[in-house]
C-alpha cells in the first residue's frame, strides 16, 4: 500500500527540560535496515545542505549531491567508502552571485539562478557534468512580482512541468498575491500568457496571522499537485489541467502553531522567539516508492529548550495518519533524504548513514 511518510524535526542544541506539547502515545517506528560507511566529517564545515542536497541516479547508481560554500557540486553514491566526485559549474555560472536553488528529477540537475533568472539542467556521466538546457524565466513574472525563497524549496519539478512560489510587492497583503505559485511548462514559450498562477492563498497568511508564511508542494503525477503550509497542517490536492481543488483535509488534530503578534513585529527579540520557539512543518519530499516526506518541529516554550522531531506517516488518499512517533536522534535532520523504501539520514558527524523503514 503507498503512503505518504512526514516526518518532523528540528536542530538539537540545548538542554532537555522544556514545556513543549509532546503527545502522550505514539504509533508506528522506524526500523533500522542498513548503514553506510560514508565520511563526510572533513567536508562537513564546509557543505551547505541548505544550498542544495538530494538524491539523483547516475550510471544506474543512486548518488547523493551536495555543494560546499566554495560552490562546488559532489557526487557520492550511497555505498561503503564511497569515491566522491566534485564538479565545477562551466563558466558563466557563478553560485556566488545571489540566491540559487539546486534539485534533481531523475538523472537531471537542475540549477536556478535568481540574478539571471535563469534555470539550467545538467547530466553526469563518466566524461564529467555537461549542460543540457537554459531557460530564462524572466518573462513570467509582472512588475512587483517576484519569487519567493522557501528554503530550499524555491521550485519543484516535473518535467515538463515546473512550479515556483511568488510574492508580490505590497506590504498591505504580507507581499503575498491571491495565488501562491507560477505553473510553467518548459516545453512552450515561456511567457506570462502562458504561465498559470495557481494556489489559493490562506488568508490567515495575508492577515498575518502567523510569522512564518513559507509553503510546500509537490506532484503527484503528470497533472495533480499537493500542496502544504509550513503553518498549518492542512494538505490540497490540485488538478493543474482540470483546474480542480479539492478541500484540504488536516492530518493532525494536535497541531500546536502559535500565532503572530503583529504588535511586536519590530522587536527583533520577539521575531527571534517567535521564529525559533514555533512549530513548523520544516520540509515535505517525494519518497521513492510514491509517498510523501515531511519534517516537523514541535514548539516550545524558551529558546534554550531542547527541540523534538517528530515524523508522521500519512495515508496517500486520505491524509490520514497511519504512523507517528519521535524521529530518531542521533540522526541529523537536515540530511534526511528518501531512499528505497524509507529514508537515509546521516549522524551528527556526517561520518555514517543510516537507512530506516518503517
Amino acid at each position: 500500500m503507498k503512503y505518504i511518510l512526514i516526518t518532523f524535526f528540528v536542530s538539537v542544541f540545548a538542554s532537555f527540560q522544556c514545556k513543549q506539547k509532546i503527545q502522550k502515545s505514539y504509533t508506528g517506528s522506524f526500523h533500522l535496515k542498513d548503514s553506510f560507511l560514508i565520511d563526510l566529517s572533513k567536508l562537513s564545515k564546509n557543505i551547505g545542505l541548505a544550498l542544495g542536497y538530494d538524491t539523483i541516479n547516475v550510471n544506474n547508481e543512486t548518488n547523493i549531491f551536495f555543494t560546499d560554500k566554495f560552490f562546488n557540486i559532489y557526487l557520492c553514491p550511497l555505498k561503503d567508502n564511497p569515491k566522491i566526485t566534485s564538479y565545477h559549474l562551466p563558466d558563466g555560472l557563478n553560485l556566488s552571485e545571489g540566491y540559487y536553488c539546486i534539485k534533481s528529477q531523475n538523472n537531471i540537475l537542475y540549477i536556478y539562478l535568481d540574478k539571471k533568472k535563469s534555470l539550467h539542467s545538467f547530466t553526469f556521466d563518466e566524461k564529467g557534468m555537461t549542460e543540457k538546457d537554459v531557460y530564462d524565466l524572466s518573462a513570467v513574472l509582472q512588475k512587483d512580482e517576484f519569487f519567493m525563497y522557501n528554503f530550499k524549496e524555491t521550485f519543484e519539478i516535473n518535467y515538463p512541468y515546473i512550479c515556483f512560489p511568488y510574492g508580490i510587492s505590497n506590504k498591505q497583503t504580507n507581499f503575498l498575491d491571491e495565488t501562491q505559485y507560477l505553473l510553467i511548462n518548459l516545453t512552450k514559450k515561456i511567457t506570462f500568457e502562458n504561465t498559470k498562477k495557481i494556489m489559493h492563498t490562506q488568508k490567515a497568511l495575508i492577515n498575518q496571522d502567523y510569522y512564518n508564511k513559507a509553503t510546500h508542494i509537490k506532484f503527484v503525477d503528470d497533472s495533480t499537485l499537493i500542496y502544504s503550509f509550513e503553518s498549518s497542517d492542512s494538505i490540497y490536492r490540485y488538478n493543474f489541467l482540470k483546474n480542480t481543488y479539492s478541500a484540504g483535509a488536516k492530518f493532525n488534530i494536535s497541531s500546536s502553531f502559535r500565532k503572530y503578534d503583529r504588535k511586536d513585529k519590530m522587536d527583533l527579540g520577539y521575531l527571534r522567539w517567535q521564529e525559533g520557539t514555533n512549530e513548523v512543518n520544516f520540509k515535505f519530499f517525494s519518497m521513492l516508492d510514491g509517498g510523501y516526506f515531511i519534517l516537523k518541529k514541535l514548539r516550545k516554550e524558551k529558546l534554550e529548550d531542547r527541540n523534538i522531531f517528530e515524523f508522521f506517516v500519512l495515508n496517500e488518499n486520505s491524509f490520514s495518519i497511519q504512523a507517528n512517533n519521535i524521529f530518531p536522534e542521533k540522526l541529523f535532520p537536515g540530511s534526511c533524504l528518501p531512499y528505497k523504501k524509507g529514508i537515509i539520514a546521516f549522524t551528527y558527524s556526517m561520518d555514517k548513514a543510516y537507512y530506516y523503514e518503517l
